[in-house]
């Protein structure tokens, strides 16, 4: 006792205080192991087809979207792919193969795949009346659960080894020519999808 009355002296002396010990606060609950995201269904596609106004984009999205239907896969609404393209950031960002973006759009959209296709496309004078179109359209595929680029492909209508398509007005050949290389998307994809 006398020696706690020494101590608790020596403090008011001091002009301090002092705290008396305590008990060590008790450690964090560790926090939960925080889950993987489950991947997202590769059969699931976020198609973005880009190129020159007029240059043939309408008729290559609209062909690749119905032939990947076609194949059993299912694809992200028109008019959402619509507000994306009408996004000069995002599109730029997709077509950059910016990966985290891509991942970004595939968690947003609930797609395990999206293609970014870039399309020129052009129609010029033939025989009689009519116009030849050709188009080449160049894809890449993103595995969208870690946006890494899986595969990259380009198709082509006219120019080369292969023949253009035939239309009464330059419009109509560029358009089918467009389509064209739309569905010739959309099939090596859904061969994809068959192989694995």
């Amino acid at each position: 006792p006398a020696a706690a009355g020494a101590t608790a002296s020596a403090t008011r002396e001091s002009g301090r205080a002092v705290a008396a010990p305590s008990s060590p606060a008790p450690a964090p609950a560790p926090a939960p192991a925080s889950k993987a995201a489950p991947p997202l269904p590769r059969n699931r596609i976020l198609a973005l087809v880009q190129g020159p106004e007029d240059g043939g984009v309408g008729a290559a999205e609209a062909a690749l979207l119905s032939e990947l239907l076609a194949n059993d896969l299912q694809v992200v609404d028109q008019n959402e792919v619509t507000e994306i393209q009408e996004n000069r950031a995002t599109m730029r960002a997709a077509t950059a193969g910016d990966g985290s973006r891509i991942a970004e759009l595939g968690r947003e959209f609930g797609a395990g795949t999206v293609l970014v296709g870039s399309i020129r496309a052009q129609a010029v004078p033939s025989v009689g009346q009519f116009f030849t179109g050709s188009a080449s359209l160049t894809v890449k595929m993103y595995d969208a659960t870690s946006g890494r680029l899986v595969a990259v492909e380009t198709f082509q209508v006219g120019g080369g080894q292969t023949p253009g398509k035939l239309g009464p007005t330059p419009e109509a050949a560029l358009n089918e020519a467009a389509a064209e290389v739309g569905r010739q998307a959309a099939r090596s994809a859904a061969r994809r999808f068959a192989g694995s």
